[in-house]
């Protein structure tokens, strides 16, 4: 679309982070193709905070300017860290709507003498422990999986999660806007939640989850693969995560032949998809897991992994 000769008109709107390099380069390197125009996007600067405030409380900007000025102050203009500071307020009780006066009102003094943590992440993660196990839960498993998950893959990894209405639980996050929903995906509003409800995964816990809801996840997805069916991104999740808990499967090497038979079956699946990169990672991985004397005892599967890591290097 953007190099056709035929299509004189096309009006494309995108956003991207500083921190993701490939892309920013990538739009460096356009330069004599089509027009492209940045517009960088900085914090809300003090009229901004004031305004929205405003708006959200139905008061003039007049009434609101001393609650913008210590908010302000405090997150620095940060939309996520603001959004999330003004919900706890509410829910603390510094922040409410009162009856008699018919507007909203809130305590300067406490609010100004509040403790506010250093960033959005602790924020967020104070908040999230103040939520219902089940709620938490959901959170944590999903954060495994990363920014965005399927809801048939939800729905399958929290049936072993002990949790007592999962469909609730998940409904009871997008209210609260930890999550939306998006047609057939379950998405994180924003990766600093999901970082957040990650921080909350005791880090010898993080590789044995990821290894068993890999292995769960793939148990679902192998009788379609097995039966000539295209892979789909379900099965691509199943392995990172299955990758992802290398120690763990180190702890137990009777599993190895198996993570290596999977690793090459995703190996020949992205390189269908010419995704060589992943291919050659899933490679990897499937070495790995072979066993020290592999060319003697794993001659076929050894010869197949390093054939497939070839063709995709």
């Amino acid at each position: 679309l953007i190099y056709s000769s035929r299509q004189k008109n096309l009006f494309f709107i995108g956003c991207c982070r500083d921190e993701i390099g490939d892309f920013s380069a990538w739009l460096d390197s356009q330069e004599s193709g089509p027009t492209l125009s940045r517009v960088h996007l900085s914090n809300l600067n003090i009229d901004a905070v004031n305004s929205m405030l405003s708006h959200e409380l139905h008061l003039t900007p007049r009434l609101t300017l001393s609650l913008a000025e210590i908010l302000f102050h405090k997150t620095l203009g940060n939309p996520l860290f603001l959004r999330k500071l003004l919900e706890s307020l509410i829910e603390e009780g510094s922040l409410h709507f009162s009856i008699p006066r018919r507007r909203w009102t809130w305590n300067t003094d406490r609010i100004q003498r509040m403790k506010v943590s250093d960033g959005v992440v602790e924020l967020l993660t104070k908040q999230i422990c103040t939520l219902s196990k089940d709620l938490q839960t959901v959170l944590k498993i999903a954060s495994c999986i990363g920014g965005s998950i399927d809801k048939s893959t939800m729905d399958l990894l929290l049936k072993d999660a002990q949790i007592r209405s999962p469909t609730v639980a998940i409904s009871e996050a997008i209210k609260k806007g930890f999550f939306i929903e998006m047609e057939s995906k379950i998405n994180f509003v924003h990766d600093k939640v999901q970082q957040a409800a990650y921080s909350l995964i005791p880090q010898d816990q993080r590789e044995k989850d990821h290894l068993r809801f890999g292995l769960a996840i793939c148990s679902s997805v192998l009788p379609s693969l097995n039966e000539g069916n295209n892979p789909d991104d379900v099965f691509f999740v199943a392995m990172n995560q299955i990758n992802r808990g290398a120690s763990e499967i180190a702890k137990d090497p009777s599993r190895k032949p198996m993570i290596a038979e999977l690793n090459l079956k995703a190996a020949v699946c992205a390189m269908k998809l010419s995704d060589f990169s992943s291919a050659f990672n899933y490679c990897v991985h499937g070495v790995r897991n072979l066993y020290e004397d592999h060319w003697q005892s794993q001659y076929d599967l050894s010869l197949q992994l390093c054939d497939q890591g070839a063709q995709a290097a």
